[in-house]
């Protein structure tokens, strides 16, 4: 989910020193059993808990929080080789990736600059787009996926054609655009930014509609809410902000236990927020119409910080991964870490469901892009 500044402020010494970014020997990726981990407070998922009517915002602060038990794996999981993998940048590291609306397309961007897009039926590169404004930190494809749209390290945001490669806007907006979205109807283009706002563009003419200004650091992911009314943020300063859309007035504030949380998500039914970040776990709360924060999930993936995280379509899994590289898939409604996958050593930093759910793509680091077949993986 934005690519992570912070990380490389703080980190970039010590990736120049110690790792090799040539394409170097391929570490075959596997997948293991991991501790189960249970959850108090539990919300089915198919709870119907409607934003519509969503107050005034609140103190965000957490009134109940759900108990994790670490207990001991009941099963042994086979070793999983990924379906393929791939190299996109000659090993060159991998920042940000989204699948086509239909499925059909992979897009991915790197720290090269460039911008690709991927035929998944072929395995062939069919578009490859350079902004030459640093780092291609985020892409999203339009909802007709007529359009790409790319989010820059030097604060760009660029809509390229996807049938000829015609660069169609270039919406300049702030120092580092770490995000960017299209709205469900693809009217909009949301884009996050450092130092600390949100933006929302008319998606024909990159013309700006309303800036969303509230978070005191950066704002590393956002999301729209299916229906397009809602906008989720996270941000570097601990906390994820839901916003309308129409007035871009902010609805509700909660704040997680960590300092920085990199990534966040609605559930498929908007009904959860899910969060995480440096706090080292996944943190999730039911949206109340009351607007009072209820931690239902805090779990430790025991890994270090956690870069990107995203729903399954059908909303029972959520998929991790960060610093130590591994890609966790778990069970949401039972609170419950089914598998680990590994193979981005330095770091993972993007996960992303098919639309249909039955694979699961990751990248990292490494420079490589990883394709997990996940009904292999999960016993129904």
């Amino acid at each position: 989910m934005g690519k992570k500044l912070l990380f490389i402020m703080l980190l970039a010494l010590a990736l120049t020193a110690c790792t090799d970014r040539s394409p170097g020997p391929t570490v075959l990726p596997t997948a293991t059993a991991v501790p189960r981990i249970t959850r108090a407070a539990a919300i089915p998922a198919d709870t119907a808990v409607p934003l519509t009517n969503t107050p005034e915002p609140s103190t965000g602060e957490v009134v109940a929080t759900a108990t994790a038990v670490v207990e001991e794996p009941t099963a042994e999981v086979t070793a999983i080789a990924p379906l393929r993998s791939m190299s996109p940048y000659d090993g060159d590291e991998v920042w940000a990736l989204a699948f086509s609306p239909d499925g059909t397309f992979l897009a991915t961007g790197s720290t090269n600059g460039a911008a690709k897009v991927w035929d998944l039926s072929t395995n062939q590169e069919i578009l490859v787009v350079d902004g030459e404004s640093g780092i291609a930190d985020h892409v999203a494809f339009s909802p007709d996926m007529a359009r790409l749209a790319v989010s820059y390290e030097q604060g760009v945001v660029k809509v390229w054609d996807l049938v000829t490669g015609e660069e169609l806007l270039s919406i300049p907006g702030g120092e580092w655009a770490t995000s960017v979205e299209y709205s469900p109807d693809g009217t909009i283009l949301a884009v996050g930014y450092y130092p600390s706002d949100a933006k929302l563009y008319d998606a024909e003419t990159g013309e700006e509609l309303r800036t969303l200004d509230g978070h005191a650091s950066v704002v590393d992911d956002l999301h729209f809410s299916p229906d397009g009314e809602r906008l989720l943020t996270a941000s570097g300063d601990g906390s994820v902000r839901i916003w309308a859309v129409a007035t871009g007035a902010e609805l509700l504030s909660l704040k997680g236990p960590g300092q920085h949380l990199f990534s966040a998500a609605f559930s498929p039914n908007a009904t959860i927020v899910a969060a995480a970040g440096r706090n080292n776990g996944v943190v999730a709360w039911p949206v109340l119409p009351e607007a009072i924060a209820v931690e239902l999930l805090d779990v430790n993936s025991g890994g270090g910080e956690i870069y990107d995280l995203e729903f399954s379509p059908d909303g029972k899994y959520v998929a991790t991964t960060g610093a130590d590289g591994k890609v966790l898939l778990w069970d949401f409604q039972a609170g419950q870490i089914l598998i680990t996958f590994s193979g981005h050593p330095g770091g993972g930093t993007n996960v992303a469901f098919s639309p249909d759910g039955h694979t699961l793509v990751s990248a990292g680091f490494n420079g490589m892009v990883n394709f997990w077949d996940l009904g292999s993986a999960i016993d129904d």
